[in-house]
């Protein structure tokens, strides 16, 4: 099994640096890098916090007009929370 930590540790900087650079006025607003299957880790998190909005990117090219990707749609239907999914 391959040792993944050092990847996390790094995109967790990356994105706390995006998160710092775009939002700096922002409170509240949470990151979390995981490691593991998309949308299972997505739905822990969103269990685990007190959040009252999740954001999702949904990229699916070959079906851009008609679907959005498989996490994504997962993630909406099951999240409990509302959910916002922006396609990029």
């Amino acid at each position: 099994m391959h040792n993944d930590q050092p990847f996390a540790e790094a995109a967790n900087e990356a994105l706390h640096k995006l998160v710092s650079d775009t939002l700096p006025q922002a409170e509240g607003v949470q990151h979390i890098v995981e490691i593991g299957v998309v949308y299972e880790k997505v739905l822990e998190a969103i269990a685990l916090s007190h959040a009252d909005l999740v954001i999702v990117g949904a990229h699916k090219p070959d079906l851009a007009d008609r679907f959005m990707g498989p996490n994504a749609a997962r993630i909406a239907r099951h999240a409990g929370i509302s959910t916002l999914v922006l396609r990029v």
